[in-house]
């Protein structure tokens, strides 16, 4: 019986979760410090010039900047297991 669509390939490329390993692997924990940085302050000048889409950005940034972090210290533990 010819299954034609469904039949099940194997995909063409790297597997999504070893690239994606790769990437989070590949950034360092500095720049993303730096990013929660700018993220805080553009939050705190957000605040002082009363601009809540100033604000707004600067959270949105740190919130992007916690996630890459949690990111990266995951795929580390992942790799490497717990530390003992």
């Amino acid at each position: 019986m010819d299954r034609g669509f469904y039949e099940a390939r194997p995909p063409a490329g790297p597997a999504p979760r070893r690239v994606t390993a790769v990437v989070l692997a590949a950034i360092p924990s500095t720049p993303v410090y730096a990013l929660m940085t700018f993220g805080v302050v553009l939050a705190v000048m957000g605040h002082v010039f009363r601009d809540q889409r100033i604000v707004g950005i600067g959270i949105a940034i740190l919130f992007l900047a916690t996630a890459l972090l949690l990111l990266g210290a995951y795929q580390a533990y992942d790799d490497h297991g717990p530390v003992s």
